[in-house]
């Protein structure tokens, strides 16, 4: 691992656009004032500087004057006052970037302009420390150094192709996928970040007319959406990560912009590991610094350098075992076969509640899905697969004719003993559906 100084911004000239707010251009010179501003309040505090402001570029700034000044930019999602209660007891702040913070950020004016705005930090310095979503269980924190941040986003850049475009997301930046793409790519490949998150189909248009975008970052359930929308995605380089695409809105993505999404695989602990574009090949292929190796139970071990261990300060390959299972064709590519605790057997047979997920979401009137199994009280099964489907009309949705339009592509035991049916499933900005608030769908029923 290259263990040099840092170079943020080397090829950056002042006079390029660094973001759109709206159809607002703003320049890299200007952002760099603004971060300079930041950061001479923040050399008067001690502590670290909570960010969880959903604007894209205030969150930019925040971030960048954190480092300048040497702080740990600690990345929330929630801010009740039960978790800021939990990381102010944890931590030490100096400082909140919130929503309000964020509306006075774009301040500057008659900004002087320097011949070479080149910023360097050492790999080794502390970045981010960031919760991650607890969708299995309690949200932990995961520390990040510059150098596994960094590196990470320039393996991204070397190794896949990417358009010279201003790249929009529809993923909040406070999480990894969102840093990771929306912000560090941006900065790495030089192109403008757009400030908004957008969600609906006219605000994703707009979004695309007003700035000239050509990426976007977005997650499965998202980008079904918006191909159900008819939102024009031709010339967009579409990037998916958080979940599996579905093969079925793979397919209708090829048949309606004659091109593949490109699904990324990865984790809060691992950062990028592989990516696919599942129609040309299901298998997925490691990123160049990575390499994977399955232990006894035949769980995904990923080593990286973009892992950093906290209690060895290592830059180097690190390893971490995933809670995924595997097929391993090589240290290089594998299949992924699913969670450790979303394969199940009912009855003697392997059940898979992604490809039930999946299933579900291809029979009409079906928009989103989300399955658990839950230990059964039954002498011919341990286990009992229950569902919750977000539906178009919930009114005259027929559970029963889901579940035998279902029994056309899952084993009769794979069929849900107990469904829900919401207009919307209660899913986190990352695309992620926690297990507390999906078991709790069937706590009324």
């Amino acid at each position: 691992m290259n263990k040099s100084p840092l170079r943020l911004f080397a090829s950056h000239r002042p006079e390029q656009v660094f973001a759109y707010i709206g159809c607002t251009p703003v320049l890299f010179v200007d952002f760099i004032a603004d971060v300079q501003v930041l950061s001479e309040q923040l050399l008067k505090k001690q502590g670290d500087v909570l960010i969880s402001c959903q604007s894209r570029y205030a969150f930019s700034v925040a971030l960048l004057a954190a480092w300048q000044v040497g702080k740990v930019a600690i990345l929330l999602s929630n801010t009740n006052h039960d978790v800021l209660t939990k990381v102010g007891e944890t931590f030490d702040i100096a400082y909140c970037c919130d929503d309000e913070w964020a509306k006075a950020v774009r301040q500057t004016t008659d900004s002087p302009v320097h011949q070479t705005m080149a910023l360097t930090f050492p790999p080794e310095q502390v970045g981010v420390r960031l919760y991650t979503s607890g969708s299995t269980g309690e949200p932990k924190v995961i520390e990040k150094t510059l150098g596994s941040l960094w590196y990470e986003v320039e393996s991204l850049e070397s190794t896949l192709s990417w358009s010279a475009s201003p790249l929009v997301a529809s993923v909040p930046a406070y999480h990894l996928y969102g840093l990771t793409f929306s912000v560090l790519l941006p900065w790495c490949l030089g192109v403008p970040l757009v400030d908004e998150m957008p969600l609906h189909a006219d605000e994703v248009e707009t979004c695309f007319a007003q700035t000239g975008a050509k990426i976007l970052v977005t997650v499965p359930i998202h980008l079904k959406a918006l191909i159900g929308a008819n939102v024009d995605l031709t010339t967009k380089q579409c990037i998916v990560s958080a979940a599996a695409l579905s093969h079925e809105s793979a397919k209708v993505f090829r048949q309606k912009y004659h091109a593949d999404a490109l699904e990324i695989y990865g984790s809060s602990e691992t950062g990028v590991v592989a990516y696919r574009k599942q129609l040309e090949d299901e298998v997925w292929t490691c990123f160049p610094q990575v390499h994977v190796a399955a232990d006894e139970t035949g769980l995904l071990e990923v080593s990286s350098p973009f892992i950093y261990v906290q209690n060895t300060g290592d830059l180097d390959n690190n390893v971490f075992c995933s809670a995924d299972k595997v097929v391993l064709h090589d240290d290089k590519h594998f299949t992924l076969e699913g969670r450790m605790d979303a394969i199940v057997k009912i009855a003697g047979k392997r059940i898979s509640i992604v490809n039930i997920e999946q299933c579900l979401m291809r029979c009409q009137g079906v928009q989103d899905a989300a399955v658990i199994a839950v230990p059964a009280k039954s002498a011919v099964r341990d286990w009992a697969i229950w569902a919750a489907i977000a539906v178009d009309d919930e009114a005259s949705c027929d559970l029963l004719a889901i579940k035998r339009e279902l029994r056309t592509w899952v084993d009769g035991v794979a069929i849900p003993r107990r469904m829900v049916k919401i207009t919307r499933l209660p899913r986190e900005s990352n695309g992620k559906l926690p297990k507390k608030k999906l078991m709790e769908l069937f706590t009324h029923v």
